[in-house]
């Protein structure tokens, strides 16, 4: 008899309050406009926006007209003026603009991935937070539960229902105790200084998740088709676009542009008006060096975008699997516990106290039930922050908190 309350205790899963309660309806749409109101987040953004300057910067001409001036006053007033202008006749200019728009793009790019990034990392600390105040909560309610063990055994042993060992075992057990409440109140202290860090003083607007149905939604699943989508893949790409832009440029600056001037004024009394053109020669200095740099670079910007994509489906299908075979053994554990959910632990504390379960039985089967409770919780955080990472591998993020 002793032997099924014990499985009944290991079975029965109490889970504290905060996994019961659910989110709020726009709990993920208000973490998407919280999360974009974050100082890194606004930073990743003014670091986007600037290169927009930078566009405008590399899309103006690429040479000022220049003036000049000349007097002389002996015998007779000399003068003269003039106005030259290089000419950009190798198109420098359109590679330049090709270059900047380019160079925009991947900062758009950058800024998803930053945000996926980001996103990434407060779903996973929201889960943790969760876990950890499951635990905490768990420790203080076994804690409690070897607290009135005490009591009531010291009670019993005043009557002599019982011997000075089992007042011993409780009291080993509830000081035994006491260090894992600890840890889980400093796992608890750590996990909420991470929050704020990520989130503010508001992290508790955020803090009560959505229910399990969200957590089984993965979005899509179709990995080779969510690589090209992938915005680490994307940015990748586009820092190959970027690099051929500079290559072009590099090809361009080895053209030498021409300088055009107009002069007019007065010479000895003599109406002056001439015209003078000027060609850069370049002999010392060919400028292949920098092509055949920037050429390079390509290269590399070429293989690290196919070894991107190489991993990102590596990751994804490794991210995918993970996530399957932990919601498979959270739903095995759910399967396992839920018809004798908060029975056990009162059916041992009954058995007890009518002397049918030894004092050492006892502080056993609640050492089970503790185990059993972690078991859950340890489940569900692994069962959420695998999906986490699936869809942060998959750059679905945004999509999965904007259905919540």
């Amino acid at each position: 008899m002793k032997t099924i309350l014990i499985v009944l205790a290991f079975a029965s899963t109490p889970f504290p309050v905060l996994a019961q309660e659910t989110s709020t309806s726009m709990w993920g749409k208000n973490l998407l406009a919280h999360v974009h109101q974050m100082p890194q987040i606004e930073a990743a953004r003014e670091r986007m926006n600037a290169e927009a300057f930078n566009r405008d910067a590399l899309r103006a001409p690429l040479y000022n007209p220049s003036i000049s001036a000349q007097l002389e006053n002996d015998d007779t007033t000399n003068f003269q003026f003039g106005i030259n202008q290089t000419l950009d006749l190798s198109g420098k200019r359109k590679t330049r603009q090709q270059l900047g728009t380019a160079q925009y793009k991947l900062a758009g790019f950058s800024f998803d991935v930053e945000l996926q990034s980001y996103l990434g990392n407060v779903l996973t600390a929201l889960a943790g937070f969760e876990a950890a105040a499951r635990q905490k909560d768990l420790a203080l309610a076994h804690s409690e539960n070897l607290k009135t063990l005490s009591i009531l055994t010291k009670r019993r042993l005043e009557n002599g229902d019982l011997g000075s060992v089992d007042g011993a075992l409780a009291n080993y057990a509830l000081s035994a105790a006491l260090p894992e409440l600890a840890d889980a109140e400093n796992a608890y202290i750590t996990a909420e200084a991470t929050l704020k860090t990520l989130l503010g003083d508001q992290y508790r607007r955020f803090v009560i998740l959505p229910g399990d149905a969200s957590w089984r939604d993965s979005g899509l699943v179709d990995t080779k088709s969510l690589v090209e989508e992938n915005p680490r893949v994307v940015q990748a790409l586009q820092q190959f676009q970027v690099a051929k832009a500079e290559v072009n440029v590099a090809k361009r600056n080895r053209r030498a542009d021409p300088t055009v001037g107009v002069i007019a004024g007065r010479d000895e009394g003599a109406s002056l008006v001439g015209l003078n053109v000027s060609v850069p020669l370049n002999i010392r200095n060919s400028y292949k060096a920098p092509v055949k740099a920037n050429a390079r670079k390509a290269n590399a910007a070429e293989f690290n975008y196919q070894q991107v994509q190489r991993s990102t489906l590596a990751e994804l299908e490794g991210a995918l699997a993970t996530w399957r075979a932990n919601s498979a053994q959270l739903t095995r554990y759910k399967r396992l516990i839920s018809s004798q959910e908060n029975e056990g632990l009162s059916l041992l504390k009954a058995q007890w106290a009518a002397g049918d379960l030894s004092t050492a039985d006892y502080v056993q089967a609640l050492s089970r039930w503790q185990e059993s409770v972690a078991a859950g919780i340890q489940l569900q955080r692994m069962q959420r922050q695998s999906l986490i990472a699936w869809l942060s591998s998959s750059g679905q993020i945004t999509d999965w908190l904007s259905r919540r």
